[in-house]
């Protein structure tokens, strides 16, 4: 983990603790001021009730005082009803449960009950015959009166219930805030005593060893190394001072290497200068030969066809060693992969059988053309073969094909495998690397350019080898090429 990520993981730590502090103390203010709202709420229904058995009571002592001619007319009862309707509707408006629903439903058929008694009364005739009891109704309003009582006293039980739980609630809420930010506070201060110790750690300490180091390094001491092993900027720093060390003690190795392959260079561009006199001459001394043979004895005139086709591609291929430093133009023909194959191995058959070796041609039906360098890729291939027929193989191998790409675009395979010694496993890390090589008197260039050429077609080489078991050989080319910049 990075420093920058162990302190911003350190920041974040504290920061969350801080707001699950903020949210938990902000949770139990609001669990409070609910529980508070409860209870002003149930204090309030409380206080209804009270009012509501008040003006009942009223009512009923309106209802006896109108029994026994003490007073009272319609309109006070009827103004004194609409009161009591109007706080009776407050009361069942302010209802939170079912069992409170309960209650003032209770009130509520009682009050209906006082109604119709107190209507039955103003309606009533008291005169002679009359059929209503006066005494029934003074006694049921007393008995209503009781049940209005019985029924706020139950109501108002209820409520204080309910207010001793909101009390509890709010006590509840109240110690789990000051519990929450005790607990809070106690880990911001571990915290900073912990982040003051991990910055020394983190900081300081590798701060200044690499300051020593660099100061070593500035004065010319290359073996000295900052030895900070961690998974952070500190480490990458180290890591990074340490392979410039490295890096500057090996330049003059480098710089001696490049000496060398240049040298090599000018080694081949001079021996390819040397040679193409040479293949002049026997192109020439061919062609004379060839018209003079060609009508009477036909073997020999192939023969001395083939070697003026061979003379023409080695003198491309030395065209190409002299150019090895300049930039590689395509010279791209519409050509069949079979026989463009064909035309190496044909080339390469003498001195396979010289050394015993099977060449095997297993060639692809229906193959697309394709437009490629056929002198490039005929190099390319020649270099293989040669290798593959120095592994004292027995049996080579040329597989032509299609597959599919990685962009599912088509692509022309030649597979040469065969079955010599293999390539060491030292030196399979670096084969493509130019001088690197494990045969005997090898240049190691040859792979190296064949490489080259593949890829100027944008195709790909690959190597599978295993010792004393053979090597596989793939070259993949799109069969849709592009115009590709020339490569040095």
């Amino acid at each position: 983990m990075t420093v920058r990520a162990k302190l911003i993981l350190s920041y974040s730590v504290m920061a969350a603790t801080v707001v699950a502090a903020a949210v938990a103390t902000t949770l139990a203010m609001i669990n409070w001021q609910d529980a508070a709202g409860k209870l002003a709420h149930s204090r309030q229904q409380s206080m209804q009730a009270e009012a509501l058995r008040v003006m009942m009571f009223r009512q009923v002592t309106k209802g006896l005082d109108y029994l026994s001619n003490a007073g009272g007319t319609v309109e006070d009862f009827q103004q004194l009803q609409v009161q009591i309707k109007a706080a009776l509707d407050k009361l069942l408006a302010g209802v939170t449960s079912d069992i409170e629903a309960d209650h003032v439903e209770s009130l509520d058929e009682t009050q209906t009950e006082l109604r119709w008694v107190l209507a039955q009364i103003l309606t009533a005739s008291t005169g002679p015959g009359s059929r209503f009891d006066p005494v029934g109704a003074r006694t049921r309003l007393r008995e209503i009166a009781d049940e209005v009582t019985d029924d706020v006293a139950i109501l108002n039980q209820y409520y204080h219930h309910v207010m001793d739980d909101r009390l509890a609630d709010a006590s509840r809420a109240g110690q789990s805030a000051v519990l929450t930010a005790g607990i809070a506070v106690v880990i911001a201060l571990s915290q900073l005593l912990v982040l003051v110790i991990l910055s020394n750690r983190w900081l300081v300490r590798p701060m200044s060893r690499i300051t020593q180091v660099t100061e070593r390094i500035s004065q010319g001491d290359f073996d000295d190394r900052v030895g900070i092993e961690a998974a952070d900027e500190w480490g990458t720093l180290a890591t990074a001072i340490d392979k410039m060390a490295s890096s500057l003690k090996a330049l003059e190795r480098q710089l001696l290497a490049k000496e060398r392959f240049a040298a090599h260079g000018e080694i081949i561009a001079y021996t390819a200068h040397n040679i193409k006199n040479p293949l002049a001459a026997i192109r020439a001394a061919a062609q004379v030969t060839l018209r003079a043979v060609e009508d009477r004895d036909h073997e020999t005139a192939e023969s001395l066809k083939d070697i003026v086709a061979t003379v023409d591609r080695m003198d491309a291929w030395v065209k190409g060693l002299m150019n090895l430093a300049a930039p590689t133009q395509l010279r791209q023909d519409d050509v069949d992969i079979n026989q463009l194959v064909d035309e190496v191995l044909h080339i390469a058959e003498t001195r396979a059988a010289g050394d015993g070796v099977g060449l095997v041609r297993e060639f692809g039906n229906d193959l697309p053309r394709i437009r490629v360098d056929s002198a490039l890729i005929q190099q390319a291939l020649s270099v293989v073969i040669s290798n593959a027929i120095e592994a004292e193989s027995r049996t080579i191998r040329v597989i032509t094909g299609v597959k599919r790409g990685a962009v599912n675009d088509r692509m022309l395979t030649v597979t040469i495998a065969d079955d010599g010694r293999g390539v060491s496993p030292e030196v399979m890390p670096k084969l493509f690397r130019a001088f690197v090589t494990d045969k005997k008197g090898g240049t190691g260039l040859g792979l190296a350019q064949a490489k080259k050429f593949v890829e100027l077609h944008r195709g790909l080489l690959t190597i599978q080898s295993e010792p004393e078991k053979g090597t596989t050989v793939l070259i993949e080319l799109p069969e849709s090429q592009k115009p590709t910049p020339p490569v040095s």
